[in-house]
């Protein structure tokens, strides 16, 4: 599948709800998941060092880019969580008209809160995954399919074998990615990449960053707004 139809896809998932409809979802199912993950574990991971971390990762090791824009854009995401899967149908078609722009470089923060939601610690296998798409040059495409099909808390969780199938879906081309989601490679690397995200103080998912300020509203105007305040000050530097 080519970047063009992934695109195509999306545009064609977020016409089919209205707006107002996604963003009263996002905001009743985030603030459930809010007050659900008070006083969850985190599960402890090793250092950075102790663990194998995805080739295309940001910096500090917690993070997968996509793009290069000056605007830095950061989702906190678990892909168990029904309101990751509202905002990304959501904010897509801006998302993907800033990085086309190369006004932003989105970075996903896969973590797994939710595991104890499923039998088959489904979020953090599937963030794992993530890990192995951003190998593949497949990220952003693997993110959207992925949530697209996202099963609910407290259901099983897709398989290993149909997290791969997502990938082939999103252009994973070759026996790697597959080979990378079954090992599980980049398991451990998730709870390093939960844990650090606790010591940033988040707990909750979807959480978005723009130039490191926290969107207080999930909205796709808010977002614009801050896309667009951030870029402007980048100019003036």
């Amino acid at each position: 599948m080519t970047k063009r139809t992934a695109r195509q896809r999306r545009a064609q998932r977020a016409a089919q709800t209205p707006q107002s409809a996604r963003w009263v979802s996002i905001v009743a199912v985030a603030g459930l998941l809010a007050a659900g993950l008070v006083g969850i574990g985190i599960w402890q991971a090793g250092r950075p060092g102790d663990v194998a971390v995805p080739a295309a990762a940001t910096e500090d090791e917690a993070g997968l880019p996509v793009g290069d824009g000056p605007v830095v854009v950061e989702v906190y995401l678990d892909f168990l969580c029904p309101a990751c899967q509202q905002f990304d149908q959501a904010s897509r078609p801006v998302l993907d008209e800033y990085l086309a722009d190369d006004v932003v470089t989105l970075v996903y923060r896969p973590i797994a809160i939710l595991d104890d939601r499923t039998s088959t610690r489904y979020s953090t296998r599937a963030a794992a995954a993530a890990g192995c798409a951003a190998d593949s040059g497949i990220l952003d495409e693997f993110v959207d399919e992925l949530l697209a099909v996202a099963p609910q808390p407290g259901s099983v969780g897709l398989t290993d074998a149909d997290i791969s199938g997502v990938g082939a879906q999103a252009g994973a081309m070759d026996a790697t990615f597959d080979q990378c989601v079954r090992d599980g490679d980049y398991r451990d690397w998730v709870g390093f990449a939960t844990e650090a995200a606790a010591d940033q103080g988040v707990h909750g998912t979807p959480t978005v960053l723009v130039d490191g300020a926290r969107l207080e509203s999930l909205s796709v105007p808010a977002l614009v707004e801050a896309v667009d305040a951030a870029a402007l000050r980048q100019l003036g530097n």
